[in-house]
C-alpha cells in the first residue's frame, strides 16, 4: 500500500505535467501559478490530516498534479522575465536547486528511515 501512495505523485505530477502548458497558455503564466496553488495546498492538507489511505492518496494525487504543472510553467516563466544575458544561467540554476532540494528532502528523512510511527502508511 505504501508503493501505491508514493506512486501517486508521480502519476499527478506526469498529469499536470501535461496540462500545464495548455493552463499557460489560456490564463497566462502568473494566473496559472495562482491558480496552482489550489491543487498543492489542497492536497497537503489531505496529507497532513489524513485518516485513511484514500485520503492520503487523493491528497498526493493533487499535490502530484501541482508539481507537474508548475515544472511545465517555471522554466517558460524563467525563460520570459529573465534578461537574455543570463537565461541559460537562470534555467540551470533552477534545476540545480531542485536536485538539491531533492536531495535536502531525502538526508532529512534518514533518521526516521525505517521507524514505523514515523510512517503515515504502513504496510
Amino acid at each position: 500500500m505504501a508503493s501505491l501512495v508514493q506512486f501517486t505523485v508521480l502519476a499527478g505530477a506526469f498529469v499536470g505535467s501535461f496540462t500545464g502548458g495548455a493552463l499557460a497558455d489560456q490564463f497566462g503564466r502568473t494566473k496559472t501559478f495562482i491558480l496552482d496553488a489550489i491543487p498543492l495546498a489542497v492536497g497537503a492538507f489531505l496529507c497532513t490530516t489524513a485518516q485513511s489511505v484514500q485520503a492520503m492518496i487523493i491528497g498526493r494525487l493533487l499535490t502530484g498534479i501541482g508539481i507537474g504543472i508548475s515544472s511545465a510553467i517555471v522554466p517558460l516563466y524563467i525563460s520570459e522575465i529573465s534578461p537574455t544575458e543570463i537565461r541559460g544561467t537562470l534555467g540551470t540554476v533552477n534545476q540545480l536547486f531542485i536536485c538539491i532540494g531533492i536531495l535536502a528532502a531525502l538526508v532529512a528523512g534518514l533518521p526516521l528511515s525505517g521507524n514505523p510511527l514515523c510512517s503515515r502508511v504502513n504496510d
